[in-house]
């Protein structure tokens, strides 16, 4: 096995992270319970690759040998492997790129939208369309992890949605990297609840991958990076604050975001000025974030921006209108009256 050093590695922190997750906490962790399945051997391999006509990444292959086929891992963990119905989709050539612009995604999807097509033949235009990918988990709601077979970008895991947005490539070159990439985090007690969604780096990698480039892209990511920290330290916090107050929209709403879902109390200011923003993307990103905790004043702004929020100010209150705390359930029911939205509260 040429990856075995990095093999060996994988199973002594498969079982830190079984030890580090004993109550199962994190997310899918009570479904796959730490636990892999039966390895396969190099002929069972070879016949998946000669039935399917395409070779699995070297990577992946060894983990099958070595790891288990399938079992714990990333959000509901790693589907074993078997050879499912569509072999010609997996060795069809993939369209996907990390790179992709919307403006492309838009134009391989805009069949979706052509009424003169069949389901048949929709059906085959969404096997080209995510050809050379082997499904390899699921993440829930409606996305799964994938991991491309063939083309430029072989060995790279991409994560779908089955409502067609655009897909995301993980920022790891292989599988045996993006999945020790995993383990690190559980281990290092960080928040995997949208894992490999952005970069890997602690508090300070990301602030000095932000400092790094002017371009507003990449500070975006940077911040967005910083959903995966359990906590922010002091000078993290002083960070985020700055940065909302950036001139860039972009980074002003991804720094709030942060900010609030992690130290709530330091964003209550800004919350408050992003909902009397000019932009509307920034006053509704400031709704998403704010919860019925919050304090009176902030509250009652929250209530006048409700007609112009639209559902995604629906969807927050909805989801605090089942919260356990009964007061917050009223409080909520008060607001979704005047919202004149009704709740399912089982």
């Amino acid at each position: 096995m040429k990856k075995q050093v990095q093999l060996d590695r994988i199973v002594w922190k498969l079982k830190m992270a079984a030890r580090r997750d004993e109550a199962l906490k994190e997310f899918g962790a009570a479904r796959h319970g730490y636990r892999m399945n039966e390895t396969l051997d190099a002929t069972q391999i070879a016949s998946f690759e000669a039935a399917a006509g395409v070779t699995l990444p070297e990577e992946f292959s060894e983990f099958l040998q070595v790891v288990g086929n399938g079992g714990a891992g990333p959000y509901y963990g790693v589907t074993p492997l078997k050879l499912g119905e569509r072999a010609d989709r997996l060795r069809a050539d993939c369209l996907l790129s990390p790179d992709m612009s919307q403006a492309r995604w838009n134009e391989l999807t805009a069949f979706l939208e052509e009424t003169a097509l069949s389901r048949a033949e929709k059906e085959q235009r969404l096997n080209e369309l995510y050809g050379g990918l082997l499904e390899i988990g699921a993440m829930g709601w409606t996305f799964e992890m994938r991991l491309v077979l063939t083309g430029r970008h072989r060995g790279r895991i991409v994560y779908i949605d089955r409502t067609h947005q655009i897909p995301y490539f993980t920022y790891e070159a292989n599988f045996l990297e993006w999945y020790e990439r995993w383990l690190d985090e559980i281990i290092g007690g960080y928040d995997t609840g949208w894992f490999a969604m952005e970069r890997s780096e602690g508090d300070r990698g990301m602030v000095d991958f932000y400092l790094s480039s002017l371009e507003e892209k990449v500070k975006v990511s940077a911040i967005q990076g910083m959903h995966k920290l359990k906590k922010l330290k002091p000078e993290t916090i002083d960070f985020l604050s700055e940065q909302c107050e950036e001139r860039s929209a972009a980074v002003r709403i991804a720094a709030l975001e942060v900010l609030s879902q992690k130290e709530y109390a330091a964003a209550i200011p800004f919350l408050a000025r992003a909902l009397d923003s000019k932009l509307a993307e920034e006053r509704l990103n400031a709704v998403r974030q704010i919860g019925i905790r919050s304090d009176a004043e902030l509250a009652a702004l929250l209530e006048r921006r409700l007609p112009e929020c639209g559902t995604h100010a629906r969807e927050l209150l909805e989801r605090n209108a089942r919260d356990e705390n009964a007061e917050i359930r009223e409080e909520t029911q008060r607001l979704l009256s005047k919202f004149r939205v009704k709740v399912n509260k089982s």
